[in-house]
């Protein structure tokens, strides 16, 4: 591995004459804003990687007059805020950006400069880009439900990467204490095999839970060794969403996203038709188990007998408290 270069021998490596040179990767190298004149002079380069260094936005705004720049990775660089955004703007030719963990660059400076560059800009990396994130909305909260402390440990990084929270329970029976004394998440990352209770039996008293306090489903993907279809079937009829084999990979990231979207879909939902003045049995709907079929017949017939007596007493035969004779076909 190559030892970090001091500023000095940066400058007098930077002062050859480099005038055709395209690619320039100085990484983990220390840099700070006085080798940055020495970097804007190469005019030529496409592609810089000024990774994990300690420039400022004074020291980035030199990077304007690299106009040719289509590649460009401000990854880890704990100094860079917005200010040094304003200065990309006018690098047109600029397709891919990484800004990874530049913890003080906001949501605003980002829409900023996409803006600026336009359809040109393919790729912009944020990850770790937390004011931005908290500009934009809360993280999603996950609950993770996994016995083996190193795989917790790895999982809940990678879903930190990618701007979740996590709380981890080690078996299933903490999994639904935690989820019974706050339902407060936004995904069950439930494992199957577990010590005092199994995944599956833990999902499936969640499930009643939910419908007990007619609360919405929260979505649950299952993890499992075993990527048997009939495993799958078991998972699924127990209640999950959806299912996928170990180790994770970056799919697992995606479904979750799509099943966090469907959900927070259904409650906008739910919340727009209540604020319409929507009727119990629309509300009933949504969440399911929440009054037998009989009831609801038995509201409906009253409603019927209330508004037009004459023609329930010939058509339907009710008797004076307006329950029907007849069996119930549901």
């Amino acid at each position: 591995m190559s030892q970090p270069l001091y500023q000095s021998q940066l400058r007098i490596l930077l002062s050859q004459p480099l005038n055709k040179l395209l690619r320039l990767e100085v990484a983990f190298c220390e840099i700070q804003d006085p080798v940055m004149p020495f970097i804007s002079g190469l005019t030529s380069l496409s592609a810089l990687n000024l990774m994990c260094n300690r420039v400022t936005d004074e020291g980035c705004e030199k990077l304007q007059h690299l106009t040719n720049l289509t590649q460009l990775t401000l990854s880890m660089n704990p100094l860079v805020t917005d200010k040094t955004l304003e200065s990309l703007t006018g690098l047109t030719n600029l397709t891919a950006l990484n800004l990874n963990f530049c913890k003080l660059v906001t949501s605003n400076g980002i829409a900023k400069l996409s803006k600026s560059l336009g359809p040109s800009l393919k790729q912009l990396d944020m990850i770790g880009c937390d004011r931005a994130l908290t500009d934009v909305k809360t993280r999603p909260l996950i609950l993770l439900a996994e016995d083996s402390k190193i795989q917790a440990r790895m999982i809940s990084m990678v879903l930190n990467r990618y701007n979740f929270d996590v709380e981890v329970a080690t078996d299933g029976e903490m999994a639904l204490e935690m989820f019974q004394t706050s339902p407060k998440y936004d995904l069950i990352l439930m494992d199957v095999v577990m010590p005092v209770m199994d995944g599956i039996s833990c999902v499936k008293q969640i499930r009643e839970y939910e419908n007990l306090h007619g609360l919405k489903r929260t979505p649950i993907i299952i993890q499992t060794a075993d990527p048997r279809e009939s495993q799958r079937t078991i998972c699924l009829e127990a209640g999950c969403d959806e299912f996928m084999s170990k180790p994770l990979d970056k799919t697992c990231i995606s479904l979750a996203k799509e099943l966090m979207e469907e959900r927070s879909k259904i409650i906008a939902k739910s919340k727009r038709e209540s604020g319409s003045g929507s009727s119990g049995n629309d509300n009933n709907n949504i969440s399911t188990a929440r009054t037998s079929t009989g009831n609801t017949t038995n509201t409906n017939t009253n409603t019927n007998q209330n508004t037009n007596k004459t023609n329930d007493t010939k058509s339907s035969k009710t008797t004076s408290n307006g329950i029907s004779n007849k069996p119930s076909t549901t």
